[in-house]
């Protein structure tokens, strides 16, 4: 005859596995957000405003060499062209990412006329500093 079986759980033990499996559940989500397709690069700002004040617009960024001024040129309803104020060539040494970053987004904002870029992985940081400095020109400019 078959007898009951007794299982003593402990709860110092109920408690552990309770919290690993909330750890490993978190870390999960937490690598699937990081790595998700199509997520990372997309700069998260606010589309580019419909009405402007006609003008250049100029933004310094200070780096640890000096600092760079981004101009960025709007007419009443659209952007006209942004770029860099004359880059010295020894920030060009510093900070080689600057100008073909700058290129890779002039191009696509001119395209969109919105600040929907996608950046590339290896210039992330850099394209964001740049996004952050046009979107600032881009406050400047907005007619209220």
């Amino acid at each position: 005859m078959r007898g009951t079986k007794i299982m003593a759980l402990h709860l110092g033990e109920i408690v552990k596995t309770v919290i690993f499996i909330i750890a490993g559940v978190a870390i999960v989500l937490l690598l699937i957000n990081l790595f998700a397709p199509g997520r990372s690069g997309d700069y998260e700002s606010e589309s580019v405003r419909e009405a402007f004040i006609p003008g250049a617009y100029h933004v310094n960024l200070q780096l640890s060499t000096g600092s760079i001024e981004i101009e960025v040129v709007v007419n009443e309803n659209s952007i006209v062209s942004i770029g860099f104020v004359d880059l010295a060539e020894d920030q060009q040494v510093f900070y080689p990412l600057f100008k073909p970053t700058m290129d890779i987004i002039r191009d696509s904002v001119l395209e969109n006329q919105n600040l929907a870029v996608s950046i590339p992985e290896d210039r992330l940081i850099t394209g964001q500093v740049l996004l952050s400095a046009i979107d600032e020109a881009l406050s400047l400019a907005a007619a209220d």
